[in-house]
């Protein structure tokens, strides 16, 4: 078993050259090629997260543009991401923040202004865990769609059923 990292657009050229069987990733605005199989495993809704007393959290729910007076701690973001918040705020994102795990950004949203981007799921563990609120903004949601991607070339029985645990995890982790 092998397991390589990488944006979309990288993994799912890996898969049309076939050095990798499967991936896990979003596709929004790439091409997928007809080699390689695409399954929507999870659609997740994205949440804004604030520490306890943030300044937004007395107004709630926030309209959209309120938003925009706070930086963002983020993964790397993405086109679709970037979009969604310009059309529903009318500003671009200020990625104050952009790091490599969720705890790395939970531990500075909860010591700062800062709005942290997550899905529901993650948005439950980071109140557990961290203290965060999720913020009631008043926009359509974001959605974000986890996608597992298969070569139509045989794939080896491993391949098959690590596919297989990954679609059982998936559908038990995010509703």
């Amino acid at each position: 078993l092998e397991l390589e990292l990488g944006r979309p657009d990288e993994l799912i050229a890996a898969m049309a050259r076939g050095s990798l069987e499967l991936a896990i990733c979003h596709v929004q605005n790439i091409d997928v090629p007809p080699t390689v199989h695409c399954s929507v495993l999870q659609e997740l809704r994205a949440v804004a997260m604030a520490r306890a007393d943030h300044p937004l959290l007395a107004g709630a729910p926030v309209p959209p543009a309120a938003v925009t007076s706070y930086g963002l701690a983020s993964f790397p973001p993405y086109l679709n991401f970037v979009n969604w918040y310009a059309a529903q705020t009318g500003a671009q994102p200020d990625f104050a923040l952009i790091g490599p795990d969720y705890e790395m950004l939970a531990d500075a949203v909860a010591g700062s202004d800062l709005l942290l981007m997550c899905s529901h799921t993650q948005a439950n563990r980071m109140a557990r865990t961290h203290g965060l609120v999720e913020l009631q903004v008043r926009w359509e949601p974001f959605l974000h769609r986890v996608c597992l991607l298969t070569s139509s070339r045989a794939i080896s029985a491993p391949g098959k059923a690590i596919a297989g645990l990954i679609r059982d995890l998936m559908a038990t982790t995010e509703a």
